[in-house]
């Protein structure tokens, strides 16, 4: 086989047999950390896997990435190789043997991923939620920046779609034993910013630049949100970036408000915390990621390259001081307990896709399965 090798034949690690993975685990290229995290990450994200999987996209990197992620959930090997995924997002920056930013990759990827449909036709040019490209459909939302002339009171409104969420600390905080929540995050990068000095407001009304303010809201919340928190810092002893080593507790749960287009009402939206990648050392450029992920049976995986394992939840609720959160992902979710009792009217729900069967996959991806997946009888269903 071409495009992908299996642990048991051709990945380089040894003793393949002694692995008991609960999933096939990835082998690292050379500090391809960050990609390996990503698509496992991924592969832990239902709704994305069962579009990918039932797509007939004919174009490298969809059918490269279908087959990694087939092999992740169908497989009986071990470990599996990826180079064929790294080779297929055709970028010199992401290469092995060199330390990359999940977020920055996994974004690419994405990009990507929809940019190779859009090119073969594979996703019509309609605003129809049908029509939206793989990735969208999992990840992308949309928020609005509005902006607040102080002196005239003129407010414009930008949308943008977005499929990550960037939270920065707040920038008095330079104690870095100051911790936060998700929530905490969240709710300070929705407070209004105040344009002034040299970043004032280019009134349009008023023909100069003005105090002004700026905010932004949600109008689409994504089915599973990406979240990244922003670690990069500066340190001006040394003139040189640093890393925030703020301790961050992922709120097992999580709350966005949903605006409409008039900016007046909102809708409560849940997410339930899947997935945590994380960034091992003390230094940004350097260091270690690997996720933490919860299955359908809500049991919590560590995925480490090539090994992975399950392990309890007391390990991902006490993570150690340089193991920091640096990437979250939520899903949508389908209940309406977690909210306070006032807001459960506004809160709105979304169903879970049903697991696909081998049978339901497109035909060239069955066989390509009947090919790889090993001696023994795979696992009839994604999790």
């Amino acid at each position: 086989m071409s495009d992908l090798e299996f642990g048991n034949t051709a990945s380089g690690v040894e003793n393949c047999e002694a692995y008991v993975n609960p999933r096939p685990g990835l082998v690292n290229l050379g500090n391809t950390c960050f990609m390996n995290s990503a698509l496992q990450a991924l592969s832990m994200t239902p709704d994305f896997c069962r579009n990918l999987m039932l797509s007939e996209c004919k174009s490298k990197i969809v059918v490269h990435l279908q087959r990694l992620i087939a092999l992740m959930h169908y497989s009986r090997h071990h470990v599996l190789v990826p180079p064929s995924v790294l080779s297929a997002s055709n970028s010199a920056m992401f290469v092995a043997g060199e330390q990359q930013d999940i977020s920055e990759y996994l974004g690419y990827l994405l990009n990507s991923l929809s940019e190779a449909e859009k090119a073969k036709g594979c996703v019509p040019a309609c605003d129809d939620q049908l029509n939206l490209t793989i990735a969208d459909k999992s990840f992308s939302g949309q928020l609005t920046n509005i902006y607040k002339c102080l002196v005239c009171s003129h407010e414009s409104r930008i949308p943008n779609k977005f499929r990550e969420l960037q939270l920065a600390f707040p920038e008095c905080t330079g104690n870095p034993k100051i911790n936060f929540t998700v929530q905490n995050l969240i709710e300070h990068n929705s407070l209004p910013e105040i344009l002034d000095g040299d970043n004032k407001y280019a009134c349009p009304t008023c023909a100069t630049y003005c105090k002004g303010e700026h905010h932004m809201r949600i109008t689409q919340g994504p089915r599973n949100l990406i979240i990244t928190i922003k670690r990069f810092g500066y340190d001006r002893a040394t003139h040189q970036p640093t890393k925030l080593m703020h301790k961050v507790y992922h709120n097992n749960s999580i709350s966005l408000e949903q605006y409409d287009n008039a900016m007046q009402q909102f809708t409560i939206l849940l997410y339930r915390l899947y997935a945590i990648v994380i960034h091992v050392g003390n230094s940004l450029d350097s260091g270690h990621y690997y996720v933490l992920a919860r299955d359908a049976e809500h049991r919590w995986i560590k995925f480490n390259d090539s090994e992975v394992s399950y392990v309890k939840s007391s390990e991902v609720r006490h993570l150690r001081s340089q193991n920091s959160a640096h990437m979250l992902l939520y899903a949508l979710n389908d209940e309406v307990d977690m909210v306070a009792e006032e807001d459960k009217e506004n809160a709105a729900p979304m169903s879970h896709m049903a697991p696909l069967t081998l049978e339901e996959l497109p035909a060239k991806l069955r066989k390509f399965l009947k090919r790889n997946l090993g001696n023994e009888p795979p696992n009839q269903t994604t999790q």
